[in-house]
């Protein structure tokens, strides 16, 4: 994290304070290599699958070796803007209603256990890249100190706002929805593997492998997802 560098201690910038782990350069390794060898081999698949399948793991890769290095949150007088890899979001303090910790439901060993996220008004919420346990230590109490530099420049108290906190909830509401239908499809996936290999042994004919690891994934993550979103509406009405 960049310490404070500006008038009010505000102008602050937090990126990966941590070496890249070894887990993660094995993730890059294992993606090279897997693309090595599916551009290498003969395929009995359409023509279209091993470019496409070699342009997902380009970007896959990509996004393993240079998210680490290019991604940051930015606090400023302005307020506060957050840069991926290629693009950026800037967010005046007069558009933020709120800076929060969040437990990560998804903590692993090479994960943080909790982050912080902003909130617009509009009750979107948008994570902010290494504001986090991993790389922040006490982030509770470093985002207290970022809400309290920030209070003169925003020109109105950090107060909960009941419309805006409906909103919060129902996005988050969506976004569990979307999520529960991403588990779903990939529990989907490893069925349809383990159906093939059974077939693979006790069948004379295999069903298509872009209908088994392809089609029928997708089209039970995309009724899911309706699904889940549509409770979601029918419970908030």
């Amino acid at each position: 994290m960049g310490g404070d560098m500006g008038s009010c201690g505000l102008k602050r910038v937090y990126s990966r304070q941590k070496r890249l782990s070894g887990h993660w350069h094995f993730l890059i390794a294992v993606m090279v290599v897997q693309f090595a060898y599916q551009t290498a081999r003969e395929s009995p698949l359409p023509s279209w699958v091993k470019p496409t399948w070699a342009v997902l793991m380009l970007v896959s890769f990509s996004w393993l070796a240079l998210y680490p290095r290019r991604a940051r949150t930015v606090v400023g007088v302005d307020g506060i803007t957050v840069r991926w890899i290629i693009r950026e979001r800037r967010r005046a303090w007069r558009d933020i209603y709120d800076i929060r910790v969040e437990a990560n439901a998804y903590a692993g060993r090479h994960q943080p256990s909790a982050f912080a996220c902003l909130y617009d008004t509009d009750g979107r919420r948008l994570r902010l890249p290494f504001l986090d346990e991993m790389n922040v230590e006490a982030l509770r109490t470093e985002v207290a100190d970022v809400r309290a530099a920030a209070a003169r420049h925003r020109g109105t108290a950090w107060e909960r706002r009941p419309e805006v906190e409906e909103r919060i909830r129902r996005r988050a509401a969506h976004r569990q929805a979307w999520g529960s239908a991403a588990l779903c499809a990939v529990v989907v996936l490893v069925g349809m593997v383990v159906v093939m290999a059974v077939l693979f042994f006790t069948a004379d004919d295999l069903p298509s492998p872009l209908l088994m690891f392809l089609w029928i994934p997708l089209a039970s993550f995309v009724l899911l997802a309706a699904l889940f979103n549509w409770r979601v509406q029918a419970l908030s009405a």
